[in-house]
Parts: structure tokens; sequence; C-alpha cells
């Protein structure tokens, strides 16, 4: 019982903050990418008991780039970069989660052009999130299993996303 009330916890807590959320509508940035890199967010201690690690979420996003974006290659000192997020719990009777998959793209930020003269007086480069989907899930079993099936559906709404915003040219 206390799991599945912690479960509820959990999910109520992101429901809310994603519900809170302002969308802003900017594009959604996914032209002229050449390069990607994964980044996997560091995991809960919980996710690791339960054969979830880092380095297969990478290994996964890193495949399935190479896999289905031949105009894309994985570098480690690309800019732009898929941020994968992972917030779990668990016990041994149950376990939820959250899993997020972001596009971040370098941009600068321009400060000065609020003025009335629009001068540029100084540019803050950051990365920005220009693309994301979360999904919340639970379950019983083969958590990493379930995992594992959670960032492929991910994964293939961002590359459903990309071939929209790129279409193949006529050969």
């Amino acid at each position: 019982m206390r799991e599945r009330i912690l479960c509820m916890g959990l999910v109520l807590l992101l429901v809310a903050k994603a519900a809170s959320a302002q969308e802003v509508s900017i594009g959604r940035g996914l032209t002229g990418i050449t390069e990607l890199k994964a980044v996997v967010e560091e995991l809960p201690p919980q996710a690791e008991r339960y054969g979830i690690t880092r380095e297969s979420l990478a290994n996964q996003v890193i495949t399935a780039v190479k896999e289905k974006l031949s105009g894309v290659r994985m570098s480690s000192s690309a800019p732009s970069y898929l941020d994968v997020n992972l917030t779990f719990t668990g016990s041994a009777l149950l376990y939820c989660a959250s899993l997020t998959l972001k596009l971040f793209r370098p941009v600068k930020i321009l400060i000065g052009l609020e003025e009335p003269e629009g001068n540029v007086h100084d540019e803050i480069p950051y990365s920005a999130p220009v693309w994301g989907e979360q999904i919340v899930f639970r379950g019983a079993e083969q958590a990493s299993g379930h995992v594992r099936e959670v960032l492929e559906t991910l994964l293939n709404k961002f590359l459903a996303d990309y071939a929209h915003d790129n279409p193949q040219k006529p050969d």
C-alpha cells in the first residue's frame, strides 16, 4: 500500500509540474542538425538496483540515431544533444518512473535588443530545449526492459518529428 501511495504521489507531482508549465511555440528546431551527442542525467540509486544504467540508455540513443538518421553523426563534442532524464522509485513489489527525452541546441541570448536603438551589447551562449517528450509509467517487474521500451517510444517520436521536419529529397 505504501508503494502505491508513493507511486501516485510521484505521478501527481509530475502531472502537476507538466500542467503548470507554460508552452511557448517557437518551432521545433529540428532542421540543420549535422551531429548530436547523447547525455544521460545521473540516475537515482534505485534505478541501478533494477539493472538500469546510464551507459545502456546512452547506447540505446546512440544506436537509434546511427541507424535511423543517416545525415547525423554522433560525436561527444557535438553542441546539440539528446538528453535522457529518468525519475525512478521502486520497491520489491512496484516501481514508478518518468522518462524524459529532450533535444537541446545551442542558441545565443542577445542583450540590448530590448533598447530603443536595438543594438546588441552582448551575446550569451546557451543550450535551449527545442523538442521534448515525457512518459510516466509504472510496473511490477522487468523495470529495465520497461525503461528500454519507453525510451524506444520516445526515440521513435523524436525520429518521426525529425523526419517530418527534414523530408527526404527525391533522387
